[in-house]
């Protein structure tokens, strides 16, 4: 963006036609805000995944079931402090197909599978854990 000085002219009110409409274009762009959800339950947890909203753990969760992330990419699970246990019974994460996730402040225990990845198994996805504790968990192979 280029101004020039113009005679007769407050160089701070001089105005680039190509500025009014760069400003014009960025007022039209949709704002999409992450929708954050507040879970409290295992059905409210994959309800919420399967959305593809953000997700805030509300208090700690026991599984009865993995939780399956499939082919959802920028998903936040925040777990303000609380846990996910798979109580020794079942694998706390299955992300497969692409998956793309973020886990904040998250304890993850208790997890269990006959194969591999107690904690989390990963299929051709990626996931980023960040200050969260993930202990006891366990896989027979």
């Amino acid at each position: 963006m280029h101004f020039q000085k113009k005679r007769g002219f407050n160089n701070n009110r001089i105005i680039s036609s190509s500025l009014v409409v760069d400003l014009l274009m960025l007022a039209l762009v949709p704002v999409t805000e992450a929708v954050a959800v507040s879970v409290s339950t295992e059905a409210g947890l994959h309800a919420a995944i399967v959305a593809g909203n953000t997700v805030e753990l509300a208090a700690d969760i026991d599984l009865s079931a993995p939780i399956s992330i499939d082919g959802i990419t920028g998903l936040v699970i925040d777990g303000n402090g609380h846990k996910i246990d798979g109580q020794g019974r079942v694998r706390c994460f299955y992300i497969n197909n692409g998956a793309e996730v973020k886990i904040n402040k998250l304890k993850v225990t208790g997890g269990f599978d006959y194969d591999f990845g107690g904690a989390f198994y990963l299929n051709t996805s990626s996931i980023t854990v960040n200050h969260s504790h993930v202990f006891n968990n366990s896989a027979v192979n």
